[in-house]
């Protein structure tokens, strides 16, 4: 019988995926989940009826024992488990049912009719694979599958039943995958445009994990220079004593974020190695103080500058707008760049009056 903490660790884990970009982490809390009830392969697979496409499809990792299997997947195999698969979707009723029942088969039409199930025997010894459908109502068809192998102990009907009951909590964590996932685009628009101005921006989520970040802030965090991020997207600084300051500014942006402190950002300026000009970091709360939005805009905003990074700003726009001279547009793009009016007057060998009437 499995204990009540495991269920809630499940729990909380399945509840967590939403937020998971990569499929080595949906992955894993696959596999602890179908461990917890004695099952070492499975399967958990997100459909788009309307489409007509698998969104996702993650497998347990005890699959990649064997490329044999992979290998194996002809689209012979590939269509008769469509069937299956859809056979188990039309059901909506969170019970597991086998391939042969599905299927409307016996045991010996089995290999015959699904040429996967005597693949899986032969690689991995799999004798019976029961699935259902997570859904409930017919906007998506996703579908959990477990494998029973030779050499498993039987699962009890105690553990059966505890199973069952958890099913809501994965079709929940798969719609809110989903909506999680179109905002995650719709984000990931908007912090593309400040790429163009050369400001990395990542969002972590109240408890400092994250979530989305921009090309820029990949850059730099690619980098390894002073700034990385774990396998939770926690930021990692090289520095400890910097590190310590930037746990600081995460504890004291979550407790704004929670209500029991006052809005406020705080900057570092974060060492790098190899001589590169410190990164300049600030930890901003993300909070919806309109209520607009009320809890779902939530978070810790961290934006970085790489002051190193020098590339030049298009004025082709102001060129336009304007209607500059091509001698108003070199002034213009070195103003945009930063230099002084000395400095252009230097670049351009021009005296510095002329230098001030061309920036005016």
């Amino acid at each position: 019988m499995v204990d009540t903490t495991r269920i809630l660790d499940l729990v909380s884990l399945l509840y967590d995926l939403p937020y998971r970009e990569g499929d080595r982490d949906w992955q894993e809390v696959l596999d602890r989940f179908l461990s917890t009830f004695g099952f070492s392969f499975g399967s958990v697979d997100l459909y788009a009826p309307l489409e007509a496409i698998f969104e996702k499809s993650i497998r347990t990792s005890s699959y990649s024992t064997s490329d044999d299997f992979a290998r194996a997947l002809t689209p012979e195999f590939m269509e008769a488990d469509l069937r299956a698969y859809h056979a188990v979707a039309s059901y909506r009723d969170h019970i597991f049912r086998s391939d042969d029942e599905v299927m409307g088969i016996t045991r010996s039409q089995r290999h015959s009719v699904l040429p996967s199930s005597r693949v899986l025997h032969q690689i991995f010894g799999i004798t019976e694979r029961h699935a259902v459908c997570l859904n409930t109502h017919g906007a998506w068809a996703d579908v959990l599958t477990v494998q029973v192998t030779e050499n498993q102990l039987a699962v009890s009907q105690s553990d059966w039943k505890l199973l069952t009951a958890l099913l809501p909590h994965w079709a929940k964590s798969l719609e809110l995958y989903r909506t999680f996932n179109q905002l995650r685009l719709r984000f990931e628009t908007v912090l593309a445009g400040l790429d163009r101005l050369q400001l990395g921006v990542c969002v972590l989520t109240p408890h400092g994990e994250g979530i989305l970040k921009n090309e820029e802030a990949r850059r730099i965090i690619d980098e390894a220079r002073g700034l990385e991020t774990s396998r939770a997207g926690k930021m990692i600084l090289t520095s400890a004593i910097h590190q310590q300051a930037f746990d600081q500014a995460v504890g004291s942006a979550c407790c704004v974020v929670s209500g029991q402190g006052m809005s406020k950002s705080s900057v570092l300026a974060v060492p790098r190695a190899g001589g590169a000009s410190p990164c300049l970091v600030e930890v901003i709360p993300l909070r919806d103080d309109t209520g607009g939005l009320q809890t779902l805009c939530r978070g810790i905003i961290v934006l970085l500058v790489d002051p190193d990074k020098t590339d030049s700003i298009s004025t082709k726009g102001m060129e336009l707008l304007y209607g500059l001279t091509q001698a108003e547009s070199e002034v213009c793009a070195l103003v945009a760049n930063g230099l002084t009016t000395p400095q252009i007057s230097d670049s351009r060998k021009t005296s510095v009056e002329t230098a001030k009437s061309q920036v005016k």
